[in-house]
């Protein structure tokens, strides 16, 4: 319930590095089953980038992007694409503004 008085954008973080405790495809059906019940704008957003290769950061993000329009790689250790991520999520929240 409460759930339906989120704001207009969803920022959903993924760890792909799984240290969470829930594998990739399980946040990634947590994400769908969120995403069933709002009419909301999504931001889908890769932690841990650091962690990870180009490649596969790469390969990750055009899985997701098939399906989620805003897909952004973060470094929280590094800050890299955390400016980004601000710059978007910003940018929509003035869009959505009435």
């Amino acid at each position: 319930a409460a759930l339906k008085h989120l704001a207009d954008v969803v920022v959903f973080v993924l760890d792909p590095s799984q240290n969470c405790g829930f594998s990739l495809d399980e946040q990634l059906r947590l994400l769908s089953e969120i995403e069933k019940g709002f009419r909301k704008r999504f931001v889908v957003v890769i932690n841990k980038s650091d962690l990870m290769e180009n490649d596969e950061i790469n390969s990750l993000a055009g899985r997701l992007s098939s399906r989620w329009r805003l897909v952004l790689a973060v470094s929280t250790i590094k800050g890299d694409g955390v400016g980004l991520l601000k710059e978007r999520v910003l940018s929509l929240c003035q869009k959505t503004e009435p």
